[in-house]
């Protein structure tokens, strides 16, 4: 899992791949700052380029969360 963090006063929208098919793509808004729910998780095989390059301009942060298991 991936954890995406916005660290902007304006919400940030990113390009991610879609759950159910192979080609397609779906924009998710990350809320601002002051909203309180500015990190969301994401599977890693829906990363792209685009993650990076919002990465780089230093709009979000993004960390690889280890997934639990339902036993722990």
């Amino acid at each position: 899992m991936i954890e995406i963090t916005n660290h902007q006063k304006h919400s940030v929208q990113i390009i991610v791949r879609a759950n159910n098919e192979l080609r397609s793509f779906k924009t998710l808004n990350i809320p601002a700052i002051g909203k309180g729910k500015n990190v969301i998780l994401i599977e890693d095989e829906r990363l792209t380029d685009y993650i990076e390059r919002v990465k780089q301009l230093g709009w979000i942060s993004v960390r690889n969360v280890a997934q639990k298991s339902k036993g722990e």
